[in-house]
């Protein structure tokens, strides 16, 4: 799908942190508009993404006697999960559902877009116009802003905000957020941490490169 992509260099020694969905602020409310369920959307990739792997061991362990209901019932995931399992479940039926599952490379947003639960679009354009760090640099400890601007010149159906962080000689770490029936408009988003060393990730002084992406679609 649709994905762009800014890349930002920024100097300072940072701590690995750890970031939820929920880490990124979005200043404008993402729109909804009709089109397959865009306020279900949001349930399903949740529930299909906490899920997913739980669903593939059941299968394996030959745990699908009967329908949706006998399959969501053997999930660990508490009430909630269970019926949004249902719920995605039953559009399809238990036979196609499996199969959606059981793909080569299971992906949320792409599995809730063949259930017809999340809408999807191949027109979907975005223009990243801006990713600033604040401050510029630091030492550890330093509470850092990342603030990404991006105009969405054709609806986005269904995508995420990304950012990412590549610190010099250790793994990239970061954070995205789902957008659904995001309307052309200017959208700015936000994320703040306190960059506090841990045992695992010194992060010594260098050149840490930022990412911000805008996809149509997983990024």
């Amino acid at each position: 799908g649709m994905k762009a992509i800014f890349v930002s260099c920024i100097v300072l020694s940072l701590a690995c942190f750890t970031m939820g969905l929920g880490d990124l602020q979005f200043s404008n409310q993402v729109a909804k508009a009709p089109g397959a369920d865009p306020e279900f959307c949001p349930a399903c990739v949740s529930f299909m993404d906490e899920a997913i792997s739980d669903l593939l061991n059941i299968i394996a362990n030959g745990g699908v006697i009967g329908g949706c209901g006998e399959l969501c019932m053997l999930l660990p995931l508490g009430p909630t999960v269970i019926a949004v399992c249902n719920i995605v479940c039953d559009i399809v039926g238990i036979e196609v559902f499996i199969t959606l599952v059981q793909d080569v490379d299971p992906d949320p947003i792409w599995i809730c877009e063949e259930v017809d639960v999340c809408p999807y679009s191949d027109t979907a354009a975005a223009d990243i116009l801006s990713v600033t760090v604040n401050p510029p640099k630091g030492p550890q400890g330093t509470e850092f802003e990342i603030e990404m601007i991006y105009n969405v010149t054709n609806t986005i159906a269904t995508g995420q905000v990304e950012f990412l962080i590549l610190p010099p000689g250790a793994m990239p770490f970061g954070t995205g957020g789902l957008v659904v029936e995001q309307k052309p408009d200017l959208y700015k988003v936000g994320l703040k941490f306190q960059a506090n060393p841990s045992e695992s990730e010194p992060f010594n002084p260098g050149k840490y490169r930022v990412q911000g992406a805008v996809c149509e679609g997983s990024c």
